[in-house]
């Protein structure tokens, strides 16, 4: 949702700058906190269907004889079916961080750096390949971690960095101003 050019940009209405670094910290960080929201917003509900289906089916299929054992030896044996490739995928996924931080250092070509601007109508991401300018209504969902801000636009794409990397101020005033100028309430993510 870009809207104007960086040329007609007002640096007098900048409010807050980030320059951050793509550090294998910052990814996996990020990537921890990303799975923790995606478990928050309804995850749970996969992993708890397992968690309780597989113990009671295979109970069922043990203590109940006849029919209702074939019935409960079916459902114990597609569950199993379903969570042991989705556990393998699971891990596979967080083992595998160190090689896909490495993707994408590659791709970028060793230029990691970025600079968010945020201003009074519009913030702007500006990399070494790309300058993009958003409007905040664009923000679809602002995330607060501990260490972290997560902003997703309504495109799908995810930006974020440490809360230590805003220019000025404090982040609890970043957090109101973006919630203010988006119209979305930040969600908090506990993280350990």
């Amino acid at each position: 949702m870009v809207f104007e050019e960086f040329s007609q940009m007002d640096e007098t209405k900048r409010k807050y700058t980030v320059k951050t670094t793509m550090t294998k910290e910052l990814y996996e960080y990020g990537n921890r906190g990303f799975q923790k929201i995606n478990f928050k917003s309804g995850g749970w509900k996969i992993w708890g269907l397992f968690a309780v289906g597989i113990p009671l089916s295979g109970a069922g299929t043990f203590f109940a004889g006849g029919a209702a054992g074939r019935v409960y030896s079916f459902v114990f044996g597609v569950l199993i079916m379903i969570f042991l490739p989705m556990l393998a995928v699971h891990l596979w996924g967080r083992f595998n961080a160190q090689g896909k931080y490495n993707k994408i250092v590659k791709q970028m070509e060793n230029n990691i750096d970025q600079e968010y601007g945020f201003f009074e109508d519009y913030w702007t991401v500006k990399r070494w390949y790309s300058e993009e300018i958003y409007s905040y209504s664009s923000m679809s969902c602002l995330f607060e971690l501990p260490k972290m801000f997560m902003m997703i636009t309504s495109e799908g794409v995810m930006y974020y960095f440490w809360k230590n990397e805003i220019s000025a101020g404090s982040f609890r005033e970043f957090r109101e101003f973006l919630e203010k100028k988006s119209n979305e309430k930040a969600q908090f993510v506990a993280m350990r």
